[in-house]
């Protein structure tokens, strides 16, 4: 399903349900903020939306950085958009500041990947709808390594002597400062942040990061360490 389809689902859904109130009469507006690369999207499905549901869109262009800041101001006094894009990692602060309400889906559930909809769930109600995913990847040169590394050994030995040859002058990439793109390390030799209680929720007295996987994240001998203002690239 492409990303636009997703949002439609997203919008529709939520019409649906009644989360946005006055906003399911017929000629109702819907404020909605997005960043400069999600803004022109939404704003080409405006003409389907008012076709379809009788709604019409108001895209507003907010930078992705200032979303988050301007919404914990707005939104608890009842002012903001109706919907906003932004990051599951922000529903923790929107809850405690009252910046956001929660939905329910029903059977509509059922549309959307269970670990995503987990992520916008906050003290047991769900307050957002995933429309896209995305994660972190080793990209490798196949000019300098042919062959997939097997093990996560073999990745620093190789890293060392990439190095050490002059073939390359980083053997391995990571951007530091960054708990997100340390996290699939850490996770992948039985590390995480919080445990799990029998029903799923986190249990935040339990802490798994000390434990041997943090010892496999990269040493600063076989890799170069990125600034955390650097851009992301996804």
């Amino acid at each position: 399903m492409s990303r636009s389809k997703i949002f439609i689902l997203m919008i529709v859904a939520a019409l649906m349900l009644g989360t946005f109130g006055s906003a399911l009469a017929q000629g109702a507006t819907l404020v909605v903020w997005a960043d400069n690369t999600r803004a022109p999207v939404i704003l080409d499905l405006a003409d389907q939306v008012e076709a379809d549901l009788g709604i019409t869109l108001e895209v507003v262009e907010v930078g992705f950085g200032d979303i988050r800041d301007q919404l914990l101001v707005a939104g608890p006094v009842g002012e903001g958009p109706d919907v906003l894009i932004g990051a599951h990692d922000w529903i923790g602060q929107f809850v405690l500041n009252g910046a956001v309400a929660p939905i329910e889906l029903g059977d509509l559930a059922d549309s959307f990947n269970s670990t995503a909809l987990d992520l916008f769930t906050y003290d047991g109600q769900l307050y957002g709808l995933p429309y896209a995913l995305e994660n972190v990847a080793l990209i490798r040169n196949v000019d300098l390594v042919p062959e997939a590394p097997a093990t996560w050994e073999e990745v620093q030995t190789i890293s060392e002597e990439l190095q050490a040859s002059g073939e390359a002058q980083y053997g391995f990439l990571l951007r530091s400062g960054d708990f997100y793109h340390n996290y699939p390390i850490i996770t992948a030799f039985g590390g995480y942040v919080f445990a799990k209680n029998e029903d799923g929720s986190y249990n935040p007295a339990e802490v798994g990061l000390a434990t041997p996987a943090v010892d496999k994240l990269p040493p600063s001998g076989w890799q170069v360490c990125i600034p955390p203002d650097s851009p992301r690239q996804t």
